[in-house]
């Protein structure tokens, strides 16, 4: 599904780097962050799931994990006052 039958250089290495990203397993590189993390999630995305969020929560020691109930995906444009009050509250407590 590629609505460019001709992609340019740059489409081809983002798409290409995209997709390398995906197939990737990061749970072995988040075990190791060892700096203060807020995970930010949307409460009606798929990827906000309650297992997920807490496999970040006790993996990632000491993180902070945050739900917006009423975003999607793009939450940081669909409610960027909540978004950026919690992520102000985050960094100054740092």
């Amino acid at each position: 599904l590629n609505p460019n039958p001709n992609p340019s250089v740059r489409q081809k290495m983002l798409g290409r780097l995209m997709s390398e990203h995906l197939a990737r397993d990061w749970r072995d590189v988040i075990a190791t962050i060892k700096v203060p993390v807020m995970v930010v999630a949307a409460g009606k995305y798929y990827h906000s799931a309650p297992l997920l969020l807490n496999w970040y929560k006790e993996t990632i020691k000491g993180s902070q994990i945050e739900v917006i109930e009423d975003a999607t995906h793009n939450f940081y444009q669909s409610n960027p006052e909540e978004f950026n009050r919690l992520a102000l509250d985050f960094l100054s407590k740092k």
